[in-house]
């Protein structure tokens, strides 16, 4: 936002084609915000923590449910992991494909559903 307030700072008309996409992040940045705020106000990587807990606790309470359930906090951490390893790239190649228009970003979805047909598929089911 503070990049498109000096580029178009005396520039009426660039003001007012990125005016469109300058309320676009200002809505998710408070959005987002809000998010983290609730979080904050619930304590809930605490309560997150100690669902862990719980869970591995009950996970390690017999041999089958850890052979059934014991990856699965694994499986959450790799998978935040993989996220976490391309975010800036996904985050830039997000940002240019709002800019690059309705080709680029229809491509850019059957790309996902394709990687996501590859994965394995696994289930979950609550306990």
């Amino acid at each position: 936002i503070d990049i498109i307030d000096v580029l178009t700072e005396n520039d009426k008309e660039g003001s007012l084609k990125m005016a469109s996409m300058r309320s676009g992040l200002a809505n998710a940045m408070k959005n987002y915000q809000g998010k983290v705020d609730g979080m904050i106000k619930i304590n809930f990587v605490q309560k997150k923590l100690d669902f862990e807990k719980e869970f591995t606790t009950w996970v390690n309470s017999s041999p089958e449910t850890k052979e059934k359930y014991g990856h699965i906090l694994g499986d959450i951490t790799k998978t935040y992991k993989m996220i976490g390893d391309t975010k800036e790239r996904d985050n830039v190649m997000g940002v240019f494909g709002g800019l690059a228009g309705t080709q680029l970003g229809v491509a850019g979805q059957l790309y996902s559903v394709k990687k996501e047909l590859e994965k394995p598929m696994k289930v979950y089911l609550p306990m």
